[in-house]
């Protein structure tokens, strides 16, 4: 049965709001919404920086993130993949290896971006997801570090997602 993403989901007090991201697969997010209190959960989604700005994978790509950013306004929390930093995005550092190769178009987003947007978008709460498997821990111990200043500086809560995290809004 085929659903327009459109229209709502409502189960019991809880609704339901699908909306399309970028990525090379057929891939959705969800803005949960249940007494007052908003979650966005959004993977595999790629805020693409091509060189060519009407390219349409480009277009694609901002037009998703425009609709993420519009279902993300002033939400408690959003989880958001972010595997990459923006170096190892473009292909000018590797991940676990000497040389890099460029990560555009393979579906992922660069923790810069999921920043970025989510102060933009004043979320309360941000968990970035879906890590690179070959990053190391010095890297990962450092990458927290600086979410730590990023909340520090912003007055909003950014961190790295961990496995068994319960989140209770």
């Amino acid at each position: 049965q085929y659903h327009d993403l459109e229209q709502r989901v409502q189960i019991g007090d809880t609704t339901l709001q699908p909306f399309e991201v970028f990525h090379p697969s057929p891939c959705l997010g969800y803005r949960i919404e249940r007494g007052g209190k908003v979650f966005v959960f959004c993977t595999d989604h790629e805020r693409r920086r091509g060189a060519e700005p009407q390219h349409p994978l480009q277009v694609a790509s901002l037009e998703a993130e425009e609709r993420l950013c519009q279902h993300s306004l002033g939400a408690d929390v959003l989880y958001r993949d972010g595997q990459f930093l923006r170096v190892e995005y473009d292909g000018d550092l590797g991940i676990g290896s000497d040389h890099g190769v460029s990560r555009q178009d393979w579906g992922h987003s660069c923790i810069e971006d999921v920043l970025e947007m989510a102060v933009q978008c004043q979320v309360k709460h941000t968990y970035i997801g879906h890590h690179d498997p070959n990053r190391n821990w010095s890297e990962r111990n450092w990458i927290d570090e600086t979410l730590i200043r990023k909340s520090e500086q912003s007055g909003l809560m950014f961190e790295l997602a961990q496995a068994e995290t319960v989140i209770d809004l």
